[in-house]
């Protein structure tokens, strides 16, 4: 849980800074123009891109470095808040710009809440689960208490400005939380559709693990406990091997150890791996293949 609690500590933080934002800039237009419909518009310039991007965001944040996707959602949103800042300094800040400047930062936030709510699993022992859920609702719901209360004492103090420059702090906490931590890859699951209607699911890094299922939920259900309760006490020991590079290079079984999606050679290896538990279940695997 420890780096869990590091990143949900920064997303917090970095939660308080955006919702101080939102509520201070709607207070500040409406001081300006004295318009509702002008207030209004703030809270669907927040929603709406975000509704209407989230279901491309979740295939992306699928096929993307989540880690990685947080942290340029973050720069992506203080990019915004640095823009605004140099308007207000400069005094050309207009009501437009703020639109925009909420309309790109709900976009960026869209991307960084899905690649955080997608982390969970990953950095949660699944008998935490629960508790991190909680946890992130509670995280949610501090911020929505808590910022309209500070946004209201610092606009008189600070004004609009310093509380953009406070919101992009907050977006330099949150990225700091996640260099700090290293997140462990997801596991690579291949699932085949059988003849007789069954479905396989096999992870790519530990291929003598294989289930069979009537669904595709179900059989990733049943790896997953197949991986859980085997691999719950597995000790990974370090061990020195001297590889020739001609050896790496034609032999895909050694090119095989520790690569993903992103490897140029993902497909060679993948295909070579499938051809060769395809071809004989049962049967060990060639002793050549690893000379």
């Amino acid at each position: 849980m420890r780096k869990f609690i590091i990143v949900w500590l920064g997303q917090i933080i970095s939660f308080i800074g955006s919702d101080l934002t939102s509520f201070a800039v709607g207070i500040w237009i409406y001081q300006k123009t004295g318009s509702v419909t002008q207030l209004s518009l703030i809270s669907l310039f927040i929603l709406l891109p975000g509704i209407i991007v989230a279901p491309v965001a979740g295939a992306l944040v699928d096929r993307w470095n989540r880690r990685v996707c947080m942290i340029l959602s973050d720069c992506g949103a203080m990019s915004c808040s640095i823009a605004i800042v140099s308007l207000i300094t400069s005094g050309r800040l207009e009501i437009w710009h703020i639109y925009l400047a909420i309309t790109l930062s709900s976009v960026f936030n869209t991307f960084g809440n899905l690649a955080y709510t997608a982390n969970i699993s990953l950095l949660v022992p699944k008998q935490h689960l629960g508790r991190a859920s909680g946890m992130v609702q509670v995280a949610d719901a501090v911020a929505q208490l808590v910022s309209p209360l500070l946004a209201g004492v610092l606009l008189a103090g600070v004004g609009l400005r310093g509380i953009i420059i406070l919101d992009g702090i907050t977006f330099i906490v949150s990225i700091t939380a996640l260099l700090s931590v290293r997140f462990p890859k997801a596991p690579i699951i291949l699932l085949e559709d059988k003849e007789d209607g069954m479905i396989t699911a096999s992870a790519l890094e530990f291929p003598a693990y294989k289930v069979e299922a009537m669904s595709r939920q179900q059989a990733l259900e049943a790896l997953q406990q197949l991986l859980d309760s085997h691999l719950k006490k597995a000790e990974i020991v370090p061990l020195e091997m001297e590889v020739s590079f001609a050896q790496v290079s034609q032999n895909p079984w050694v090119r095989f150890a520790g690569i993903f999606k992103d490897d140029p050679y993902f497909k060679e290896i993948a295909d070579a791996i499938r051809s060769e538990r395809e071809s004989d279940d049962d049967s060990e695997v060639d002793p050549s293949l690893y000379t």
